[in-house]
């Protein structure tokens, strides 16, 4: 017997659970309601069908109409009815509670204080608020426990008629928490390979787990129950509404809809805070952005994770992809790169417009041959597939440094080397920060030809900008001077990659004019902010400070070619 496909299988179920809650609710709880709140709880699970119906659908993968209605997504259609549906109960509770002067306290405090929660659990369904709480499993838990509890003897202390929307709406809270919380714990492959329920997606090119699309079906469903029960209860206090309530009811979830909707169009601004990762603004042809990105270390040792949060128009998704690369500036060659198609396989936040921002992950992997104590530029490329081309997309705007039309430079990576202790006292320390450790001056060179000075450094701090070192030859004679300057370790590693703990050395090749007068020269060296040419101070050893922020290094003798 041929197995059932994951995805299939997840279906079934989904259908399932939804006709056999119809079936327990339109047989023992919807005949219950008045016409008015019958044909709005009604309405609102055709809506909430609906949207299940199309978040099943996966033949258009690539597409827009995807990301709107994708069950594991955030700030989309889904999210938005089931947010509705929150604020429809914090809406119908606070009504229930104005309704009802005249009858108990404590009845009235019970539901004005639903109000705010359900409130913020619209807030979180609509912007996933509970990422930020520690050990949020925790506090979810606790919070139900209370409203269990309370509402247990709220419900102990009512008319025995009132009790099935009190069950009602405890069994709603729990098939909701069953898909928030529990089913969340279910998400690990091996679970899921257990369960049947790992699907491999081709779109994004790795195993998926599809419990997600019960978890999400059972949110939304949960919400539904709860909803039914605060209609009961509200029609216990209003079982015929005026015309003006009616108007009233019909009117709250297309305006709370309409404001939650409106609520995820987000700016720049607010797109990048969300994202909590370093921000970008940079517009590629046919409308692609990129918001922000991050890098940090690999899952997997010598791998570097970069991130992407991308936006793109309606089914402009389609054969769009982005490359990585470990670019050398010195060389311009790329030393390792990643090619992938662009994923939707859940937007983070709506960005403006209401286009949803994807996150995407790329692995790039940092080879061990690798240089170390070198320069690399992380490089983003935006592409399209046409045909058996890949075009790359052209940049309109940035506010990130650029190389050539289309390709966006993400950041400067190093990568450290080990070394030794130091062994020697150093020959002069500038502000605490870097050392220069060893000199190794020739006693003679000839006019015209090249001076080879080996320089060893190391740093006590990180870098943060860039500074140049010179070297001062002084004319003993005639106290005429040439200068010729550079960065430290040349160009592979800019003093503002420096990294505490670097010791590494530089061979400086300095190309001798054939001019320069015959004799003695002292030689001295410093180092200098490259933005505004002041030096740094610097000290030997034993603290005391060197004139003027020179270095002295010794004598050369220059000597006829």
């Amino acid at each position: 017997m041929a197995a059932i496909p994951p995805l299939t299988l997840a279906r079934v179920i989904v259908i399932v659970l939804y006709a056999l809650v119809l079936l327990v609710s339109y047989r023992w709880l919807i005949p219950r309601l008045p016409p008015t709140a019958k044909k709005l709880a009604t309405i609102v699970f055709l809506a909430l069908t609906l949207v299940i119906v199309l978040g099943l659908q996966r033949a258009h993968r690539s597409t827009y109409l995807l990301s709107l209605f994708y069950l594991n997504g955030e700030g989309n259609v889904v999210t938005a009815v089931g947010a509705t549906q929150f604020a429809l109960v914090a809406e119908l509770a606070l009504i229930t509670a104005w309704l009802e002067r005249g009858r108990p306290l404590w009845r009235r405090l019970y539901l004005v204080g639903l109000a705010p929660l359900f409130l913020y659990f619209a807030w979180d369904e609509l912007d996933s608020q509970r990422v930020w709480l520690a050990h949020w499993e925790l506090v979810y838990a606790t919070i139900g426990a209370i409203v269990v509890a309370v509402t247990s003897v709220v419900a102990v202390r009512s008319p025995r008629h009132t009790w099935i929307w009190y069950i009602c709406l405890l069994a709603g809270l729990a098939i909701s928490a069953a898909g928030a919380l529990l089913i969340e714990q279910l998400r690990h492959l091996d679970i899921c390979r257990d369960l049947g329920l790992v699907h491999y997606s081709a779109f994004i090119g790795k195993d998926r787990c599809l419990v997600y699309l019960v978890e999400e079906s059972l949110e939304l469903l949960g919400i539904w129950l709860v909803l039914v029960a605060m209609l009961g209860l509200f029609s216990d206090v209003a079982a015929a509404p005026n015309l003006r309530l009616r108007c009233l009811l019909y009117a709250m979830p297309v305006l709370s809809f309409l404001a939650i909707v409106s609520f995820t169009d987000a700016d720049l601004e607010r797109v990048q805070r969300k994202i909590q990762a370093s921000p970008a603004d940079v517009t590629f042809e046919s409308g692609v952005r990129l918001y922000g990105y991050q890098i940090e270390p690999g899952a997997e040792d010598n791998h570097l994770q970069v991130s992407l949060w991308l936006s793109a128009l309606p089914f402009g998704y389609n054969g769009l992809g982005y490359s990585i690369h470990l670019l050398d500036p010195i060389s311009a060659t790329s030393l390792s790169n990643r090619d992938k198609f662009v994923s939707v396989s859940g937007s983070l936040v709506r960005g403006p417009w209401h286009l949803p921002v994807f996150r995407q992950v790329a692995q790039l992997e940092i080879a061990p041959h690798l240089p170390r104590n070198h320069m690399f530029l992380v490089v983003l490329t935006v592409w399209r597939e046409q045909g058996d081309q890949f075009a790359p997309q052209k940049i309109v705007s940035s506010d990130q440094e650029l190389l050539g039309g289309t390709q966006v430079v993400l950041g400067e990576l190093v990568i450290p080397a080990k070394s030794a202790a130091p062994t020697v006292a150093p020959l002069a320390v500038f502000d605490k920060a870097f050392t220069l450790a060893e000199v190794d001056l020739p006693e003679r060179v000839r006019a015209g030809e090249t001076l080879a000075i080996p320089f060893a450094w190391r740093a006590q701090k990180d870098g943060t900008e860039d500074y140049a070192q010179f070297i001062h030859l002084g004319h003993e004679e005639s106290d005429e001077w040439w200068v010729y300057d550079q960065q430290p370790l040349g160009p592979r590693l800019p003093t503002r990659l420096w990294y505490s703990g670097l010791a590494d050395t530089e061979v400086w090749e300095i190309p001798l004019p054939p001019d320069l007068a015959l004799g003695r020269y002292a030689v001295f060296t410093g180092l200098y902010r490259a933005v505004d040419l002041e030096r740094l101070r610097a000290a030997d050893a034993t603290g005391s400070p060197f004139a003027d922020g020179r270095v002295p290094l010794g004598y050369v003798m220059m000597e006829p070619a």
